[in-house]
């Protein structure tokens, strides 16, 4: 997986002891004593078949991506799709030599644990500024069982709010923020009442003497599918309601507005405003987001000190 920010670590690895498994926590090919990193492996052994591996590492994605969001510190926990290939004939030759080759994976890999098995990877260096991640792996140690509760929905949201977190372009942030805040609204529904209303009012159009009979069953059908969700805005001031965050939002529409305004071209200011506005908008979904986990996962809502909206 990797991080936005270099993580400054005091020793070569980490471990941690996560549902009574040790879980291994270190950057590829660094041998030294102290080290600073964006790239993390995290490697966990011991398991009776392929299908138990491969559910305990998609929890541990998971866990790894709430632990960032509670941190603020942005992780891109990959698709298990290759980030470095090796070709078939690679693979051939090391074989001969009593080795198994494998391409480095982004994401989760599930292999047979045996000495022959050799990881081809790559890496880049940059300057940057670094993060102390003893707080992310609190957090993930934590989190882990509880991120079993989580539904699907939410479960997904956690990656597109990383991908916030990860992106350094300011637009991209706000649209992936804001769409990870919609997507959690659009889970809301109309009430029963509301619903009592919809089809009232369907039912009252086909009565009304204006136009033909087809005309009036049309329209009424559209009045029904029409408003069968619930608005993006709509869905989100419903998701307020329920967290308990009503007062957010005159600012969720303060910084929708200004949100709607760069997407569609509405506004000619560019560079330092738009970092501003990024990072009052993280700070806003971030704590909504947060609430939203936490009313799944009992105290992960309470680490707010990372989120304060402006």
């Amino acid at each position: 997986m990797r991080v936005r920010q270099r993580l400054k670590m005091d020793e070569n690895h980490r471990r941690l002891l996560i549902e009574g498994r040790e879980v291994t926590i270190k950057s590829p090919d660094v041998t030294d004593s102290s080290f600073e990193t964006t790239w993390l492996v995290l490697n966990a052994r011991g398991f009776q078949t392929a299908a138990e591996a491969k559910a305990f590492g998609e929890r541990l994605k998971l866990a790894c991506e709430v632990a960032s969001i509670s941190s603020r510190l942005g992780i891109n926990t990959g698709a298990d799709s290759f980030s470095t290939f090796v070709g078939e004939s690679v693979v051939d030759i090391a074989r001969q030599h009593g080795m198994e080759l494998r391409g480095d994976i982004h994401g989760l890999d599930v292999f047979k644990d045996d000495e022959a098995v050799r990881i081809m990877s790559s890496s880049a260096s940059s300057v940057s500024t670094t993060s102390n991640p003893t707080a992310f792996f609190a957090r993930l140690s934590s989190t882990f069982k509880a991120v079993g509760n989580l539904n699907d929905g939410t479960s997904k949201l956690t990656y597109l709010f990383n991908l916030a977190l990860m992106n350094r372009d300011p637009i991209a942030q706000i649209v992936l923020a804001c769409s990870a805040v919609e997507a959690l609204g659009q889970n809301e529904k109309w009430t029963e009442s509301q619903k009592q209303i919809i089809a009232e009012a369907a039912m009252q159009v086909k009565t009304i003497d204006i136009g033909t009979e087809e005309e009036r069953v049309e329209v009424s059908d559209a009045i029904q599918k029409g408003v069968f969700r619930l608005s993006l805005r709509q869905g989100v001031f419903r998701l307020l309601d329920r967290l308990g965050l009503t007062d957010l939002k005159k600012l969720w529409d303060e910084l929708y507005t200004l949100r709607s305004t760069l997407v569609h071209g509405s506004t000619t200011e560019r560079g330092e405003g738009h970092y501003k506005l990024a990072s009052r908008v993280l700070s806003l979904c971030g704590v909504i987001v947060l609430k939203e986990l936490g009313s799944q996962i009992p105290g992960v809502g309470d680490d707010m000190e990372m989120y304060q909206p402006e």
